[in-house]
């Protein structure tokens, strides 16, 4: 699929020939039970995505399919296994290919009733997260995927272009072939809403998706809902809202910070991922190291012990709760530990004298040391010496008080000693 920063869901690249589409780069697996809603079609041998918009109704790439087609369209169960294959009749909307409107559906023989169609609405932004899905290849320049995983990836629209919107980010999604045809969601308070369709792309770190707002495009969705007399989330029907209890998280990235010394180190996941729905079912979907466990709401992380310039260690977990669900990555960083502070030991020597005599501060440490202080006035450091002395003769009689400090890679230490005057 394509390429992302951290996260999750798949597209398609360029629109090259009719019989071709495209997959996404840097994305990861949607897990089963995600987004049952987009399907894998096939036409005369060749791969696209669509995303079911109404009972009978499939939106996806005009490149895919030519008017009169026929498609199969597949979709999957919770164990993103093949549910059901439907049949359906291809329709391109007329300013296909002459003006590059990338935007076809599928009218089913049958309606799917056991499935939550996916609603269109909102108009792309400058600036604004995108999230894209598809079943098509993986790696820049068009290898791997196209192995029936749907996959999804995060990008940002960043410009505009005829009947598409841009997107493009750093180790952001691309789309590639397979991926064509193939939803792009935005989402909005709980739910995600498609606002485009994969288009195509340079299968590498820039996208197109054809915009549904368009007055072209929704006068081609009107039509076809009037004419075939369908329903279409979001233009002819006000498809009902998730569930309010859907789990969703805030953001879709984590970044969590770790020292390679072999430990274990056990998090709570409703803490780590700020995510205050409760009856929630926790699963590990992936993991790109054997090191990542999951039971229950605890997340176990079983550190390597190695170089800290070894790969980050990306885990993607899932919460589900009813029909709903909800993923999320977790990037594990490899840091170095921090270096520990000098030690600090200040001694009187002696610790009890007579009014108007003389005593001895002396400052032991160890280590790489620098700036140290007795009594905040900076000692001379001199090489290799890890004792620092310095002589006082005090002016009043009691019991007192002398303070040292010394500074390290690791931060600075305080000590302290006590004397007595007579």
């Amino acid at each position: 699929m394509f390429s992302f920063r951290f996260l999750i869901l798949g597209l398609i690249v360029s629109a090259l020939a009719q019989a071709q589409s495209e997959r996404i780069i840097n994305g990861i697996p949607v897990p089963g039970g995600f987004f049952p809603e987009v399907a894998s079609i096939k036409v005369d041998g060749a791969s696209c995505t669509g995303t079911l918009v109404g009972p009978r109704v499939v939106l996806t790439a005009a490149h895919c399919l030519k008017t009169g087609d026929i498609a199969s369209v597949t979709f999957y169960d919770s164990q993103r296994a093949p549910l059901r294959s439907f049949m359906g009749k291809g329709v391109r909307n007329s300013l296909y290919p002459g003006e590059d409107l990338d935007i076809a559906v599928v009218l089913l023989d049958t309606p799917v009733t056991n499935i939550k169609s996916a609603s269109i609405s909102e108009a792309a932004t400058e600036g604004q997260e995108i999230f894209l899905l598809g079943f098509g290849c993986i790696t820049p320049g068009g290898g791997g995927g196209n192995d029936g995983v749907l996959r999804m990836g995060e990008s940002v629209v960043v410009d505009f272009s005829n009947y598409d919107f841009v997107s493009r980010s750093p180790l952001g999604a691309a789309l590639c072939f397979g991926d064509s045809g193939g939803p792009t969601y935005v989402r909005v308070n709980n739910e995600y809403r498609v606002i485009g369709v994969s288009s195509k792309g340079n299968i590498k770190d820039t996208n197109y998706s054809a915009h549904l707002q368009g007055t072209e495009a929704q006068e081609f969705l009107k039509d076809f809902a009037d004419e075939n007399r369908v329903e279409i989330c979001g233009v002819t029907l006000n498809c009902d809202s998730m569930n309010s209890d859907t789990p969703v998280f805030k953001q879709h990235l984590f970044e969590i910070q770790y020292p390679p010394n072999g430990s274990k180190y056990t998090f709570s996941l409703p803490s780590l991922l700020q995510f205050p729905v409760s009856d929630v079912e926790w699963s590990l979907v992936h993991s790109s190291e054997p090191l990542v466990s999951i039971q229950g709401e605890q997340l176990t992380l079983s550190t390597p012990t190695g170089p800290t310039q070894a790969s980050p260690i990306l885990a993607t977990v899932a919460a589900r709760k009813n029909e709903g669900a909800a993923i999320a990555v977790i990037k594990f960083i490899p840091v170095a530990p921090k270096p520990p502070t000098p030690p600090c030991e200040l001694k009187a020597i002696p610790d009890f004298i007579h009014l108007g005599e003389s005593l001895t501060l002396q400052l032991s440490t160890e280590g790489d040391i620098f700036n140290p202080t007795i009594n905040g006035v900076d000692i001379s450091v001199r090489d290799g010496s890890m004792i620092f002395e310095t002589e006082i003769t005090p002016t009043t009689a009691g019991i007192h008080q002398a303070t040292a400090s010394v500074s390290g890679p690791g931060g600075t230490t305080h000590c302290m000693t006590k004397y007595g005057v007579k």
